[in-house]
């Protein structure tokens, strides 16, 4: 029997904070309920959130150049260090009981990505002991960080990851984006000169989610 993953398709960008919080309450109803789990798709308002291996010195700009962008500064509990969100990059929070172990789960979520940038004529890859996507060794378009919840033999996803596909690219340059110093975070728009609908490339990741964890009946419905 497959995991019914109720899909939540936000329209409009959401907070960070209240979207963790929303995580959290679904975490809990995974844990005390069977075969059941959800999956978020959204874009955030703009915020630097800073994962458990964060160091601060990575957030370069001042306090009032944040002010002034409108960008917040979150802690949260994912993996991974510093990274922006913003509109216009896709955001994928898979709140699931998982059916394979955590590297096997952090390669399919690469692979969807992978498989949505070959439908706009992208050749992207992995970068060994560097999660996320790339385009070579220094640019990057698409960051991960999970948290993993266990409750007796069931572990259960968060958090998960960011997809650029035309957000506001100078944000990066207010970070050392993922503590790396050097990369050069990139998107659809500056790659390939046009940036498709969010809803066109929510439909492709859904497509290539659905191939990727066939355990898994994604039930549709818009939020």
């Amino acid at each position: 029997m497959k995991v019914k993953v109720s899909l939540l398709n936000f329209q409009d960008p959401v907070d960070y904070e209240e979207c963790l919080k929303l995580q959290r309450e679904l975490i809990d109803r995974v844990m005390s309920e069977e075969k059941v789990g959800f999956l978020l798709l959204l874009e955030h308002t703009p915020v630097l959130t800073l994962g458990k291996r964060a160091k601060r010195e990575n957030i370069l700009a001042p306090e009032e150049i944040l002010k002034k962008e409108g960008i917040k500064v979150v802690e949260t509990d994912r993996g991974g260090d510093v990274t922006y969100h913003g509109p216009g990059q896709l955001i994928s929070y898979p709140i699931i009981p998982l059916d394979c172990n955590v590297k096997e789960y952090v390669w399919r979520l690469e692979e969807a990505i992978i498989r949505v940038l070959e439908r706009y004529g992208i050749k992207a890859q992995r970068r060994e002991g560097y999660p996320g996507i790339w385009i070579d060794q220094r640019r990057k378009i698409a960051s991960i960080g999970i948290g993993i919840k266990r409750k007796g033999g069931k572990w259960i996803s968060y958090h998960g990851t960011a997809f650029n596909v035309d957000p506001i690219l100078k944000h990066f340059s207010l970070i050392t984006p993922c503590g790396l110093s050097g990369v050069e975070m990139v998107s659809i728009k500056s790659l390939k000169g046009f940036s498709p609908p969010m809803s066109e490339v929510k439909k492709l990741y859904l497509e290539a989610f659905e191939s990727l964890f066939p355990n898994y009946e994604i039930l549709y419905s818009e939020k």
